[in-house]
C-alpha cells in the first residue's frame, strides 16, 4: 500500500482532476429553485475537492513502490507535508453556513490530527534512518498507513457530504 492511497491523497490526473472541478464550478449557475444552501455546498464541494486532489498529486509515487527504506521515509515525509498544506487550505474555506460547525468537528479538526500523526511518524522514521536502523524506519512508515480514529472520522464524513476525492473513493 502507498502512502499516495491515503483518503485526501488519492490520485487522480491533475489535468482529469481540474476539468472535474471545473465542471462542478461551472454547473454552480443557481438551477430554478435551488436553494441557498445547496449552491453554498456545491461550490464548498469543488473547492475542498480541489484541495484534496491538489494534495494527492503532491504526494503522488505514480503507483511505484519505495525501494528502499530511505525513499519510504521520504515517501512519508512528502505525504505528510502534503496532508499538513491541504489540512491547513481546507480550514480556510467557508463551509455552507449551517454546516459550518459539523465540517469543522468531523473534517477539518481530523485532517488536521491525521496530519499531525502523519508529521510525528515521519520525524521518528527518519530518527530511526539516521540511526542506521532501516528496518525500523520502514516498520515506522508501515504504522503509518494504519487507519487511526482521525483518518476514520475524516474519510466518513467526506462521504457522507459528497467529498469523494477527499474521503479516498
Amino acid at each position: 500500500m502507498s502512502l499516495a492511497s491515503r483518503p485526501i491523497l488519492t490520485g487522480m490526473t491533475l489535468l482529469t482532476g481540474a476539468a472535474a472541478v471545473l465542471a462542478l464550478w461551472l454547473s454552480g449557475a443557481i438551477a430554478a429553485g435551488e436553494d441557498a444552501h445547496s449552491a453554498e455546498k456545491r461550490r464548498y464541494i469543488a473547492a475542498a475537492e480541489a484541495v484534496c486532489q491538489e494534495a494527492g498529486q503532491a504526494a503522488s509515487t505514480e503507483g511505484n513502490p519505495p525501494d528502499s527504506p530511505r525513499a519510504a521515509v521520504a515517501e512519508l515525509r512528502r505525504s505528510a507535508a502534503a496532508m499538513t498544506q491541504a489540512a491547513a487550505r481546507l480550514g480556510t474555506l467557508r463551509p455552507p453556513r449551517p454546516d459550518g460547525d459539523a465540517i469543522q468537528r468531523q473534517f477539518v479538526l481530523p485532517a488536521n490530527q491525521l496530519a499531525a500523526r502523519m508529521r510525528s511518524l515521519a520525524g521518528q522514521a527518519e530518527e530511526e534512518l539516521a540511526e542506521g536502523r532501516g528496518a525500523e524506519a520502514v516498520a515506522v512508515v508501515e504504522r503509518s498507513l494504519a487507519s487511526d480514529e482521525a483518518e476514520t472520522a475524516l474519510r466518513s464524513f467526506a462521504h457522507a457530504y459528497g467529498l469523494s476525492i477527499c474521503a479516498g473513493e
